[in-house]
């Protein structure tokens, strides 16, 4: 009778280690399992963080090769409107803006409309042809802005319909002063938005990603993205605005509220003018930027299109530089 109580206690006690043993080995399996899932999503935490550096770093390259272009576009521009001031103010009557836009060959990629407004918003003259109709400009903002500032300084609009081109532009403007001092009307020069989308056409940023160049005040006056091109839209509330308000420059990850496509942008705030530009490439299915960003050089650009029309360009604006001068030198 002991003799079997001992045996079937030993039977027990054999039953009882090797239930633990399977116990411990299926918690080590579950343990080894765990640890190698661990591993891999660390692994996969740590090559997302890589590439998003690097897309940052990328992309704000990039900003800033934007930026640069804006700049210089504006400063050209903005000397033209200089120019052609100083040469109206010279002679106030005697100054025909058409004949010295079609002199110094005045159209280019960029600008396709430069006109002089009066004191009273009304149309004086442009390289358009307007069959002698006068056009009444006084509910324009870069008109109204200029009258209403005290300040001589630069001018840049929102996307507008214009009334005699009958083209979307913006209008950046200048005002003129009297020989009193007083507000004299404005010079205005028009610009085509899709030019700019047409050089940001050149950044290889992959089929979802886009760049604009936006307004501090939220609208967007150029915006490139696979089939979207529309200016014009608000920004106003978004990441974007919330991130400039912080820093001039910066990086964010957000979904655009344009398009509903998630990115990583980087945006800079354009120097001396009420602009940003932001870039944003598409990003892969791991969520990351899919390759690096690539910006062609503008010149190359214009060089591989057409190296004779990059020369003319050049050309044009030397001698409306010249052309001014010498008419306000008469």
């Amino acid at each position: 009778m002991l003799l079997r109580r001992l045996v079937d206690l030993k039977a027990g006690m054999v039953r009882r280690l090797l239930g633990l043993s399977q116990a411990s080995g299926a918690i080590l399996g579950l343990c080894a399992i765990a640890v190698l899932w661990g591993g891999i999503l660390h692994s996969l935490s740590v090559e997302r963080e890589q590439a998003l550096q690097g897309a940052v770093q990328d992309t704000s390259n990039l900003s800033r090769a934007f930026e640069e272009h804006i700049v210089r576009s504006i400063k050209a521009v903005d000397q033209t409107l200089l120019y052609v001031r100083e040469a109206y103010e010279k002679d106030p009557t005697g100054f025909d803006i058409s004949a010295w836009a079609k002199n110094v060959q005045f159209l280019t990629d960029l600008t396709f409309q430069i006109s002089l407004v009066d004191k009273n918003g009304m149309l004086q003259g442009s390289n358009l042809s307007v069959n002698g109709e006068r056009v009444n400009l006084s509910d324009r903002e870069h008109y109204s802005a200029q009258r209403d500032s005290t300040l001589d300084e630069l001018f840049i609009s929102k996307p507008i319909l214009g009334r005699v081109s009958q083209k979307w532009s913006i209008q950046m403007t200048r005002k003129m002063i009297g020989a009193d001092g007083a507000f004299d009307g404005v010079v205005v020069v028009s610009l085509d938005p899709q030019y700019l989308s047409k050089f940001y056409d050149s950044v290889e940023v992959g089929a979802e990603g886009v760049v604009s160049l936006t307004g501090t005040d939220g609208v967007v006056r150029a915006r490139a993205a696979a089939g979207n091109t529309d200016v014009g839209q608000s920004v106003i509330g978004t990441r974007l605005l919330e991130e400039f308000a912080r820093s001039p420059s910066g990086n964010f990850e957000a979904t655009s509220s344009i398009d509903g496509t998630r990115r990583v942008y980087a945006y800079r705030g354009v120097r001396s003018y009420p602009l940003l530009v932001r870039a944003g490439p598409e990003r892969s299915a791991r969520g990351h930027p899919s390759k690096p960003p690539t910006l062609h050089h503008p010149r190359k650009r214009l060089n591989r299109t057409s190296p004779r029309r990059y020369r003319d360009d050049q050309a044009a604006r030397c001698r409306a530089a010249r052309c001014a001068g010498e008419i306000a030198g008469q």
